[in-house]
C-alpha cells in the first residue's frame, strides 16, 4: 500500500469520533486506515476512517483517537502503491514526495524560494545512463554556469590565453583544469567571475588548441 500524508489544521483530542481537520480530503475514503504520531512524540495513533465531513469550508474525517495529536502533525493515510508518501499540502509553500525505505526516507521536492529541484536522503543512481545538456558541475550550493571549453584556439607564439565565459560565474571561487595540445607547463594567472587567464611555459611554435574544464 502507499500513503498520502497531510498536515492537521487543528488539534485532535483523544476519544471516540474525533475530528481530523485538513486543507483537503483528496484521496481519503471511509474504511481506509490512517496513522500519526501522538502529541507526546512517543506513541503512534492509528485507526480506520469512519466518516468524512465538512465544517463550513473546513473538511475533516472522523476516527477514534487513542491519544491527542497536535495541529501541524502529519497524518498518513494508506491508499496506493508501495512505500511512497505523497504529502498533500494544498496552498502551501512546499509539496514533496517522500519514499520510506529500509535505509530511511528519501525526499523529492522543489524549493519555493529559487525553484531548485531537491533530492534528499540517499545517492542518485542513473543505472548506466548519462546526463545530457548539463550546464556545469558544482560540489557546493552555488551552481556552475560553465562546464568546459573544447578545441580553444591558441595562436602561435602565445604565452597566455584569456578565456571569457559565455555566462559569468557567481564569483571566482572555482577550480580549473587545462589541457594544451602541445608539450608545455600551464598555470592559471588570474581567475575572475567572467573568465580566467591561462599561461604557458613554452609558447606553441604554430597555431594550437587547448581544452579546459570548470568545477565549483
Amino acid at each position: 500500500m502507499n500513503s498520502i500524508s497531510s498536515q492537521l489544521d487543528r488539534d485532535v483530542r483523544a476519544g471516540k469520533d474525533a475530528r481530523f481537520y485538513f486543507p483537503s480530503l483528496r484521496g481519503y475514503q471511509v474504511g481506509n486506515s490512517w496513522s500519526a504520531y501522538a502529541a507526546d512524540g512517543k506513541h503512534v495513533c492509528s485507526g480506520v476512517i469512519k466518516a468524512l465531513g465538512r465544517d463550513g469550508h473546513d473538511p475533516y474525517f472522523v476516527a477514534d483517537a487513542e491519544y491527542d495529536i497536535p495541529k501541524g502533525q502529519y497524518v498518513f493515510h494508506k491508499h496506493w502503491f508501495s512505500a511512497l508518501n505523497i504529502k498533500d499540502i494544498h496552498n502551501r509553500s512546499v509539496q514533496d514526495i517522500v519514499w520510506t525505505t529500509a535505509k530511511g526516507q528519501v525526499r523529492l521536492y522543489a524549493r519555493p524560494d529559487n525553484g531548485d529541484f531537491m533530492l534528499e536522503g540517499k545517492n542518485l543512481c542513473l543505472n548506466d545512463h548519462s546526463v545530457t545538456r548539463q550546464t556545469g558541475l558544482s560540489g557546493t550550493a552555488v551552481a556552475a554556469n560553465n562546464l568546459r571549453g573544447i578545441d580553444v584556439p591558441v595562436p602561435a607564439g602565445a604565452k597566455q590565453v584569456v578565456i571569457k565565459f559565455a555566462t559569468p560565474e557567481a564569483n571566482a571561487v572555482y577550480f580549473i583544469t587545462v589541457s594544451p595540445y602541445w608539450e608545455t607547463k600551464t598555470w592559471i594567472k588570474h581567475k575572475r567571475a567572467d573568465g580566467f587567464t591561462v599561461a604557458f611555459s613554452d609558447a606553441p611554435t604554430e597555431a594550437e588548441r587547448m581544452d579546459w574544464q570548470l568545477i565549483r
